[in-house]
């Protein structure tokens, strides 16, 4: 067709009309609604012409300029384009949702002289962009164009020096795998491509929704106009379904995701219908429902086509069922080819096609029962390349030939059956290659998915992988109509994609479709991340054509896959073998409870049996306690000096006693470490006689405390107590991780003790209580709720104190001492940078804010704890005593404290409410890793307002002391952590 050709087909047609929506289809003007006005092809003529004249004239634009068009669908956008076709301008359609980036490079890269576009906002977005792109000369808003009074013949205005080979137009391909291509389409093609599509049907009515930057709806609206039929133009997509039952389409064209809203809007009117009916006569009701969806197309309908990607089976059967096998139409092609298979993949007549062998994927041409390979076509619709492009285009044409890269199984001579995109495969853990799209598809059927992007974690860093994982966007409508029944409370759809139950039923939902569809085991995803935005072009997860922007999709999710799997790992055991640390596992819990939907089973590590703690809780029978060799002398052996309880022991042993040489386990040979601690926490002085710190160079996690046999049997003869605080703590790594410094180490202690019936002052600590609504006493024994319901560390030293109290049995003096929370000093307002209490408050300070909470804490100043353990270790009354170490009697407030510091600030205390102060951090993560530490308390600040503990040994040893226990003084704490 030539463009004369176009124009006289204009004349021949003058009297069927073109609709702006939304309006009623009629055979007269007078039977229109009020609304957007019927325009003939005559009016659409004489503004052609007027944008012409505008072009030609007063911007000074010739044939084979390049132009720019970007606009949403829209009247004025097909206006825009005839004109500058029938002036032989290069067009470059350009999809409104492009960023600013990917605008620069289109129009440097085809030297855009020109952009036409149809609203302000666009105008302005254009402007901004002339600094960054020297051809672009001016932006033209439609709408500022006034339509010519003066009439010009039509045939004026048309350019016929276009050759076949000269340029027709750029169209730029989705870039669903990567940064979008320019396709030549020369004049001779888009020729061809028209011509080979015109209809006989009369009348034809089609419907314009698809962005106009697309081939096959630019293709859709000439094909219609040079066959004299009527396009209805949708200006609100969003109401399409509306627009159908208006218009009564003859032909409806659409991707794969139309007609998954379609399904998706029947299954829930199918399952509501039957839950009406109490689930009588399911075929009965499955047709009315078919019929009901049947009708809102109207009687007009030849067929419908779905193409652009591939349709699930399911979605293809329900499209059967409702309008019949002979009026759905598949279609298999690209912009690079054009079309090249019809329904069944039964190839075009004139489509030539080879497979090549991907050896990487298993897919070769001697493959049986079909050969399969990755599909090569040459066809008479073929362009010559990607514009300024050779790398492209050398890579995917060659000889005539484009490489589609679709794997295909060839099922004869002229049918294709599609596999997959080559891109869209990954491999998982047992070398099998997962078809992501295929997947996807089926899916689709669910009718709680909306969308789906089927992926895997990081193949190299977890290389166990078994199974796929999923993202899926739900269907808001059918989940929270589920949700009214099984959810107890939910705000919205963003607080039910973050609840384990709905991400559980999800995932049992795509069980069930791919077990109905009988897939194999790992192409089910064994876990699902709910997101409940939508994949659109708007956030560029969706291409401009409506397929998954895969490479955007995988990059955003990336993280949020590999922390899943990383939570696996956590809840598995083995977190830490993959490189996990107890800041990740704290920010990994956190994301599960309140961002993943993966509820709050993930906490501490723990064993996966019991049986190894059983085992370890039970002492040696070989450990006999002996009696005094000869004269011992009264020294004192201290682990875990360089810890902060130990730090403030040493200080204590050094002022309480006088004589005792202070024998120091440490991993250095050197008296520096020591001393430096102590300064730390400014516990040096003059007075302290540094002759009676004696280092001894040892490790608790090694055999006889990685001591020779000369120190050891030393050690037995010079000290007569053993102060055992030190230990591994860690919340994150399990019992076998603590096993060898807190099991085994206290079982040397024990055995070093047991050469000359040393004494042990052995410091537990209050976690290893099963706190119940009953009152712990001192005396109780422990029971077993730490084998199976605590983390690593809690384990470690329950079975630690089980040996202690065994050991005493055997006749050793033991003392236990089990302390609470540990404070800051009262007087220096020093406390350990390691913990939890330490980690909030400056978390709270870096953050600004702080939950509104009401929470007592139990704390217990470090200088009142050391002095207490060692008062009370020296004397022989306690020997066979259990002591806890707290403060429920002077408990203070959360708010206090967080008072305390802002008015040292110098600032009003902010409160926010917990879940938006727990999702305020999370938010924030990324930008500021200060507040990791917040991830402690994501499961609500420590309140210890109910705890039953008595400490009634504590008080009544203390009585005889002029120890005592002053109030907290927040105000002393910080000033210190704000210095």
């Amino acid at each position: 067709l030539s463009k004369t050709m176009v124009v006289d087909l204009y004349s021949n047609y003058i009297r069927n009309r073109i609709l702006t929506l939304r309006s009623q289809l009629a055979e007269t003007h007078d039977q229109l609604k009020a609304g957007p006005s019927v325009e003939e092809y005559r009016t659409l003529l004489e503004r052609e012409n007027a944008l012409l004249d505008r072009l030609i004239v007063d911007y000074d634009l010739k044939a084979r300029d390049f132009v720019g068009l970007c606009g949403d669908v829209s009247l004025e956008w097909i206006v825009a384009d005839i004109s500058c076709i029938f002036q032989s301008f290069v067009i470059v359609p350009l999809h409104t949702k492009m960023t600013d980036d990917d605008f620069i490079k289109v129009l440097n890269n085809c030297q855009v002289k020109c952009v036409i576009c149809t609203t302000e906002g666009l105008e302005k977005r254009f402007h901004t962009l002339f600094p960054q792109c020297p051809t672009l000369k001016r932006v033209v808003l439609f709408d500022s164009i006034d339509d010519k009074e003066d009439e010009c013949e039509w045939r004026d205005i048309v350019d016929t020096t276009a050759k076949e080979n000269d340029l027709f137009s750029i169209i730029h391909t989705s870039g669903s795998t990567g940064v979008p291509k320019g396709a030549m389409i020369t004049e001779g093609l888009w020729k061809t491509f028209i011509s080979d599509r015109l209809s006989q049907y009369d009348p034809l009515v089609k419907i314009v929704f698809k962005p106009l930057c697309s081939m096959s709806e630019r293709e859709n609206v000439y094909h219609t106009f040079c066959s004299g039929g009527r396009s209805g133009i949708c200006t609100e997509p969003h109401k399409i379904f509306e627009d159908v039952q208006l218009l009564q389409p003859t032909i409806l064209s659409c991707t794969p995701r139309f007609w998954n809203v379609l399904y998706l809007e029947f299954q829930r009117e199918y399952l509501a219908q039957l839950e009406k009916h109490n689930d009588s006569d399911r075929d009965h009701i499955r047709y009315k429902v078919l019929a009901q969806f049947r009708s809102m197309f109207g009687e007009r309908l030849s067929y419908v086509t779905t193409g652009g990607a591939p349709s699930g089976d399911i979605v293809k059967r329900f499209l059967f069922d409702c309008l019949g096998v002979e009026r759905v139409y598949e279609g298999y092609g690209c912009t690079e080819a054009g079309h090249i298979a019809n329904n069944g993949g039964i190839l075009r007549a004139d489509v030539e096609i080879k497979l090549e062998d991907v050896p990487e994927l298993g897919y070769y041409h001697t493959d049986k029962p079909y050969p399969r390979g990755e599909l090569w076509v040459k066809t008479r619709t073929t362009i010559q390349g990607y514009y300024n492009n050779p790398y492209d285009t050398n890579k995917s044409l060659s000889d005539g030939w484009f490489c589609t890269g679709d794997i295909v199984e060839l099922i004869d001579d002229r049918r294709i059956n599609i596999i997959d995109r080559k891109k869209n495969f990954f491999k998982i853990a047992q070398g099998e290659y997962v078809a992501a799209e295929r997947l996807e598809n089926i899916y689709l059927s669910s009718l709680y998915v909306k969308q789906i992007f089927i992926t895997c974690a990081d193949i190299i860093k977890y290389s166990d992988q078994n199974a796929v994982m999923a993202v899926v966007v739900p269907n808001e409508t059918v989940l929270i109509d589920w949700a009214k029944k099984m959810v107890e409370s939910y705000i919205n759809i963003k607080d039910l994609s973050e609840n384990p139950r709905v991400n559980e039923m999800i995932l049992l939902e795509l069980k069930k479709v791919g077990e109905q569809q009988n897939l194999r085991p790992f192409e089910i995803p064994w876990a699902v991340y709910l997101e409940p935005e939508p994949f659109t072009v708007e956030n560029r997860k969706i291409t401009r054509t409506n397929k998954l922007a895969r490479t955007v999709v995988d990059s955003f999710y990336r993280t949020i896959i590999d922390d899943i799997m990383a939570i696996s790992h956590l809840r598995d055991g083995d977190f830490v073998k993959y490189g996990g640390d107890s800041l990740s596992a704290l920010r990994l819990t956190a994301l599960a409870r309140s961002k993943y939907g993966m509820g709050n089973s993930i906490g501490h590590m723990r064993s996966s049996s019991s049986t190894l703690m059983k085992h370890d809780a039970i002492l040696d029978p070989l450990i006999v306690v002996h009696d005094y060799k000869g004269e011992c002398e009264s020294n004192i052996f201290l682990t875990g000096c360089t810890g902060f309880l130990g730090a403030y022991l040493l200080y204590e042993l050094l002022t309480q006693t006088v004589k005792p040489k202070i024998y120091c386990l440490i991993r250095w040979s050197k008296l520096d470490k020591i001393i430096e601690v102590l300064k730390h926490y400014d516990l040096w002085n003059s007075t302290i006689d540094i002759n009676r710190i004696i280092p001894i160079v040892g490790d608790l996690a090694q055999p006889q405390l990685g001591l020779t046999d000369v120190t050891w049997t030393r050690l037995s003869f010079e000290i007569n107590t053993i102060y055992h605080c030190g230990a591994m703590v860690n919340f994150v790594k399990d019992y076998e991780a603590h096993r060898a410094a807190n099991v085994n180490g206290t079982l040397e202690i024990i055995k070093l003790a047991s050469t000359s019936r040393i004494r042990i002052n052995y410091i537990s600590t209050m976690s290893i209580l099963s706190l119940t609504n009953k009152t712990a006493d001192e005396g109780e024994p422990l029971d077993d709720y730490h084998l199976n319901n605590a983390g690593g560390y809690m384990q470690s030293k329950w079975v630690a104190e089980t040996l202690i109290k065994q050991a005493k049995q055997r006749g050793l003096s033991v003392t236990i001492f089990r302390p609470g929370m540990i404070s800051w000093c009262s007087t220096s307002g020093k406390c350990n940078e390691r913990d939890w209490l330490y980690r909030l408050f400056t978390g709270l300070i870096t953050h600004g804010v702080a939950p509104d909470v009401d929470c007592l804490m139990d704390l217990s100043p470090v200088d009142y704890t050391s002095q207490v353990i060692v008062w009370t270790g020296q004397r022989t009354e306690s020997i066979g005593e259990t002591y806890h170490l707290c403060n429920t009697e002077k408990m203070i407030e959360f708010k206090t404290i967080w008072n305390a510091i802002c008015a040292v600030m110098g600032k009003k205390p902010d409160y926010v409410e917990f879940n938006v102060w727990l999702d305020g951090i999370l938010t924030q993560l990324e930008k500021n890793q200060q507040l990791n530490d917040l991830l402690l308390f994501q499961n609500g600040i420590p309140d210890d307002r109910n705890r039953k503990i008595s400490s009634k040994n504590t008080k009544r040893v203390l009585q005889e002391s002029d120890i005592t226990l002053l109030d907290l003084n927040p105000t002393v704490f910080a000033h210190h952590l704000l210095s």
